[in-house]
């Protein structure tokens, strides 16, 4: 699975037997400022029940059911952030209670599809291990290596269009050495090809981040 990272903050609100479920999911860099959002969100919802969470930054894992019965709120919680490939990230709900007891299944799919909505609803960011591929090569090999570049769906970094055509593609690091050898083979080894070194690079639709 690819890991993910949230760009931005998530927000969802669940309602289960009138017990009101509030969700956010926010990218986080420590647990210190986990910490410090948890403290903020505290003061927000002074007035509520109980507020869960869970979080995942510098191979750090905690999680919280704040009250609720064991393993009903930040488990579930931290099983979405698993499920969903995040990293440096935070997920909390915040509970106000209706009144009506839901029983352990019933808070842990509460919490866990609370979770799970607020963590949808954040633009998110896909982080790939891979290299990126400069190329070097005329206008006419061009148009056979841009033909092959859009039936594999290739991310584009950037390209220059002088007296030739510069541009870089990402590839995952398993596909690499195949795409190389596509490229060579195509264009009767005319193309001038530098494999550069393995990073990690993100994708925001088609948009290509260096890491």
């Amino acid at each position: 699975m690819s890991e993910h990272q949230l760009l931005q903050e998530g927000h969802s609100e669940v309602i289960e037997k009138k017990s009101r479920f509030i969700g956010r999911a926010l990218p986080i860099e420590s647990e210190q400022q986990a910490q410090e959002i948890l403290k903020e969100i505290r003061k927000q919802y002074y007035d509520a029940r109980h507020v869960c969470y869970a979080f995942q930054v510098d191979q750090i894992t905690r999680s919280s059911d704040d009250g609720e019965p064991s393993g009903t709120a930040g488990r579930p919680i931290l099983d979405m952030i698993g499920y969903a490939g995040l990293k440096n990230v935070l997920v909390v709900v915040t509970r106000y209670f209706g009144g009506v007891l839901l029983g352990t299944g019933g808070l842990t799919r509460a919490y866990g599809q609370t979770a799970k909505e607020a963590i949808e609803a954040a633009p998110q960011m896909e982080i790939l291990s891979g290299r990126k591929i400069d190329l070097v090569c005329d206008y006419n090999d061009y148009g056979k290596v841009d033909y092959l570049v859009r039936q594999k769906n290739i991310p584009v970094h950037s390209s220059d269009f002088g007296a030739e055509v510069t541009f870089s593609v990402m590839l995952e690091e398993e596909n690499y050495e195949a795409f190389v050898k596509e490229v060579t083979d195509l264009t009767g080894g005319r193309t001038k090809i530098d494999a550069g070194n393995p990073l990690k690079y993100g994708l925001v639709g088609a948009e290509v981040r260096l890491l």
